[in-house]
């Protein structure tokens, strides 16, 4: 895993305790499973547990192991089965708690992962992976608070688990805790100054208090570690652009478009871009570009639209606007669009009609409640 990485919500895998040969027999047989396992030789894993099995059908350890080997092929019902059967014939067997743990969380069963995690977590409450994994699932159920509690005991047990670090950011972002995610960001840098997706998450933080030049500092720190990086490209563009920074912007965009020249979405912050400082011309050019990467850009189609109607060719502009409402008829802004457009034209009818369409959509929306008003006198 790379150094900056944060998906953390890949499952780790079971803890196999060791157990040693001794002659012939069941254990030998468990051993020589568990090795066969690590090589991922499945069937000839399955073969020894199951041999184990019928020699000695109560060893937890051999239900256990035959669980494990479905658990890496995916088959969360028979690992179940087993790991059940494991902890009938040894209750204690806090392993087999967290491996159910992990198959509820495979299902998206969260509340029943949150159960057998806790189970393990009463029976050995010093392990800070496995409270790195419960507060993964709090932060899933939206249970943020609860998730911050975890990741910070995960962290007290283990000072330098930069990804418990960098989870505990999101769960205080999420409670709208800006100065404690900032210090928990800072705290996973501090562990790993090459964690890029924190710089862009501190750069984040700054950018929502209006602080840019600290949070484009923090998106160019990103680059240095991950040249390729798309998402810190297009934030300092976004940035630039804020400020009406076009040149800066652009040379941002152009930059993310080298790494992604299929991704619609940067044509469209091009497009935006052009449109903004006046140049509908050099839009047209991008939102074509957006549009023929994703025929079915709606937002793309609307914008189109913009920089048409902005020089007056309104045919096109209403082509344009009516292909956004056959993508998304739900988007509001595009049948307020095409009713300027109507309007524009003199066509006061069509344009109501577009009007009140926007506001079936959207019944607030202010933009279409004042042009009714207006066409409508």
């Amino acid at each position: 895993m790379r150094p900056d990485s944060n998906d953390t919500d890949e499952p780790g895998e079971p803890q196999i305790p060791r157990l040693r040969p001794m002659g012939k027999g069941p254990e030998t047989r468990i051993v020589i499973g568990n090795l066969y396992l690590r090589q991922k030789k499945y069937a000839e894993a399955v073969q020894e547990f199951e041999a184990a099995i019928a020699e000695k059908p109560d060893s937890a350890m051999a239900h256990f192991g035959l669980g494990n080997v479905y658990l890496r092929q995916r088959q969360g019902d028979r690992a179940a089965e087993c790991y059940a059967l494991a902890l009938e014939h040894n209750p204690d067997l806090a392993e087999a708690h967290y491996c159910l743990g992990l198959i509820h969380l495979q299902l998206k069963r969260l509340d029943e992962a949150v159960e057998e995690f806790l189970l393990v977590l009463r029976q050995n409450p010093d392990r800070p992976f496995v409270h790195f994994t419960l507060g993964n699932v709090y932060l899933a159920q939206k249970r943020h608070a609860e998730a911050a509690d975890a990741f910070k005991e995960s962290l007290r047990l283990k000072p330098d688990f930069l990804l418990a670090s960098f989870r505990l950011g999101r769960a205080h972002l999420a409670m709208g805790q800006d100065a404690e995610a900032f210090q928990a960001y800072e705290g996973a840098l501090e562990t790993n100054p090459q964690l890029a997706t924190a710089h862009v998450q501190l750069g984040d933080l700054l950018a929502s208090s209006k602080r840019y030049d600290e949070a484009i500092a923090e998106f160019q720190a990103a680059l240095a570690i991950r040249p390729t990086l798309l998402a810190a490209h297009l934030r300092i563009g976004d940035l630039h652009a804020e400020q009406g920074r076009h040149a800066e912007a652009l040379a941002a965009y152009q930059e993310a478009l080298r790494l992604k020249p299929n991704r619609a979405g940067v044509h469209l912050k091009i497009g935006n871009l052009h449109l903004a400082h006046d140049r509908p011309a050099e839009a047209i050019a991008a939102f074509e570009e957006a549009t023929r990467h994703n025929r079915l850009y709606a937002e793309a189609h609307r914008r189109l639209g913009n920089a048409h109607a902005q020089l007056a060719d309104y045919a096109r502009a209403i082509a344009e606007y009516q292909a956004a409402i056959r993508i998304n008829a739900r988007k509001a802004a595009a049948h307020v669009d095409l009713g300027d457009a109507f309007r524009a034209l003199n066509d006061a009818e069509r344009a109501a009609a577009s009007y009140r369409k926007a506001l079936e959509v959207e019944p607030g929306n202010e933009a279409a409640k004042e042009r009714l008003a207006r066409v409508t006198v």
